[in-house]
């Protein structure tokens, strides 16, 4: 016993470490199980019920696919009672019974489907099958689904069936899940740098989110190809068409989704996107390069998609490892915002913002480690300061006011303060004049997204009405602010319509928060910090608004359409890092470490994340 308590008191972390992991994989088992291991096709939209009480029957000739099927699923509704009896369930094969089921009418579930196991069966190409069901007469307020209006359902006998599939997508990345929580256990054994196991994660988990997601599922994605490809051709700036901005360009470019096409440059049409033709060249640049590259082995459409996604993910992904490597304080903190399933999202499109979000975190990170860890800062660093902080601005004019992290830097480090205020104005500066320049250039590509919207009109009404604007401000936050921040994690990917378990980004918020409180520094938070800090949350947000009231939203609406919490991840880590001063030890030592419930949390959460992506996609 005395044995038993002292290996008990000894291992005791271990031991709640393995109770936390075996959890969490049971979580996700279960969270997994009703999709991810097999899914079913032939889903319908208008159904009515058909009862098939008091030995009624109902038959319907059904179509045998030629892959190897699990199961056979019919939609049954027991009206939520527990309907006592039996009903019988045949395949008849040309008339001939194949196989019958008799089913306890207590085992079905109200508006489910009840699967009928067929895996070992053979089936004949030539053969028809048909599928019927009936009841003893002691069955009660038992019912069938079956299809309104179809020709097959005059008499309210077209079955809702399907049939499952074994999903080995889905078993590849509950196993792949599983593999990482094991390695991740089996590693909490040794002592390991923090900023190294993050890097790993973000990587691994990365690439997962871009096997995931299937091509042009991301917001934009369609318009961010054609424009990628117009720079991998050499064209900075898009042409006027229809209004718009747009390029002539292979038509096949349009179908992109099917893999056997490929590009025929005697086919070409003008393509109108108007809404990427506003962004800078520079946004494109990885995918122009990986599209570039990709056009000299193959004219296929998709691998050329693909190759200007992976282009983008690798450097985004590039960036925020070096961010990771870099910040001097509050890794866990930008590791956690990194691992948004929105942030992921966005890293893995063909879309900008994902490099947009890595160059924000690179920038902050590198400003940090200039003032609180490099004893000098060289004109490498000054040079590298500029490019990081003149590009976030290119790519979205709206994140030019993060330049002014610049501000934080001590003058002594460069080189006195007159050197220091023309180095920090002068950056913002030609950021400004750069990003005023490319607007003068694009603004023949500015059309009226949505009815009513006139950005001239828009632009004078808020300058000669700002406290009517300033109610319009707050009106719209108090009505979508609850949305903004359930989107910015991740609550909605895809075009907003791939649902995540709640679980998920509330899970991530109070990660988010515990390890705010739990930063370990001893840093002291100047008053001009705060300003400039609050400065960047709040004149990016500002930009954010306006820029969507503007160019979006109907002439003097009371609220400001369009605005996504995606947009707000750029400025989350200078919103939060006024918090993390003053806590407790030192700076800048990547320490090592045990893994931490951390790491093994956000697994589980990215795991959850990823399987209600694939649910999406296969249901």
């Amino acid at each position: 016993m005395n044995k038993m308590k002292n290996f008990i008191m000894r291992n005791s972390s271990k031991i709640v470490l393995s109770l936390v992991v075996i959890v969490l994989a049971s979580f996700l088992w279960i969270h997994a199980s009703d999709y991810i291991f097999e899914y079913g096709d032939m889903a319908y939209e208008n159904v009515q019920v058909q009862d098939i009480s008091a030995a009624t029957m109902v038959r319907q000739t059904i179509q045998i696919p030629d892959d190897d099927v699990n199961s056979l699923g019919v939609m049954f509704a027991t009206y939520e009672n527990h309907a006592k009896g039996n009903i019988e369930v045949q395949l008849l094969e040309n008339d001939s019974v194949l196989k019958t089921w008799n089913v306890d009418t207590s085992l079905l579930s109200d508006n489910d489907y009840y699967k009928f196991d067929i895996k070992e069966m053979q089936f004949n190409a030539d053969s028809v099958y048909d599928l019927q069901i009936k009841s003893d007469t002691s069955a009660e307020s038992i019912a069938v689904y079956v299809e309104e209006n179809s020709e097959a359902a005059q008499d309210n006998q077209s079955i809702c069936y399907k049939y499952y599939y074994t999903n080995i997508t889905g078993i590849v990345l509950i196993i792949v899940i599983f593999v990482v929580l094991a390695a991740l256990f089996t590693a909490s054994y040794f002592r390991v740098q923090k900023s190294y196991l993050m890097m790993l994660l973000l990587t691994v988990v990365g690439i997962i989110y871009f096997t995931v997601f299937p091509l042009g599922e991301i917001p934009d994605e369609n318009g961010h190809f054609y424009r990628a490809f117009e720079v991998s051709c050499g064209s900075m700036i898009s042409e006027q068409i229809e209004g718009g901005g747009g390029a002539c360009l292979p038509v096949a470019l349009t179908q992109y989704r099917d893999n056997t096409v490929s590009i025929d440059w005697s086919n070409g049409a003008e393509l109108v996107y108007s809404n990427t033709a506003l962004y800078a060249a520079v946004c494109y640049f990885p995918q122009a390069l990986g599209i570039r590259i990709t056009r000299f082995f193959t004219d296929n459409v998709s691998m050329i998609f693909y190759a200007g996604r992976l282009a983008n993910f690798l450097v985004s992904l590039l960036l925020s490892l070096w961010a990771l490597k870099k910040m001097p304080f509050a890794k866990e903190v930008l590791f956690i915002i990194m691992m948004f399933p929105m942030t992921l999202q966005e890293m893995v499109s063909m879309a900008p913002d994902g490099m947009t979000n890595a160059l924000s975190f690179a920038f902050i990170a590198y400003v940090l480690h200039l003032a609180y860890e490099s004893e000098k800062i060289t004109k490498r660093d000054l040079a590298l300061l500029m490019i990081l902080g003149i590009t976030i601005s290119l790519c979205k004019i709206v994140y030019v006011v993060e330049i002014l992290l610049l501000f934080i830097l001590p003058a002594e480090k460069l080189g006195g303060k007159k050197r220091s205020l023309c180095f920090k104005l002068g950056v913002p500066g030609i950021a400004v004049i750069l990003n005023l320049i490319w607007l003068k250039i694009s603004s023949g590509f500015l059309v009226e997204f949505n009815p009513g919207v006139d950005t001239g009109k828009q632009v004078v009404y808020v300058l000669t009405h700002l406290h009517e604007y300033y109610a319009v401000v707050v009106r719209t936050i108090t009505a979508n602010a609850d949305n903004w921040v359930k989107w910015m994690f991740g609550e909605s990917l895809g075009t907003l319509s791939i649902s995540i378990s709640g679980f998920v980004w509330i899970s991530l918020l109070i990660l988010l928060v515990y390890e705010i409180l739990n930063v370990n520094t001893e840093l002291e938070l100047r008053r001009s910090d705060i300003v400039c800090y609050w400065m960047i949350v709040l004149g990016g947000c500002a930009l954010i608004a306006t820029s969507l009231y503007v160019q979006w939203t109907p002439y003097k609406s009371g609220y400001i359409d369009g605005i996504q919490g995606r947009y707000f991840i750029p400025l989350l880590m200078p919103l939060l890092l006024p918090v993390t001063y003053r806590k407790r030890m030192v700076i800048g030592e990547d320490t090592t470490e045990t893994i931490g419930y951390l790491y093994f949390i956000i697994v589980f959460l990215e795991g959850m994340a990823l399987i209600d992506i694939l649910k999406y996609f296969i249901v």
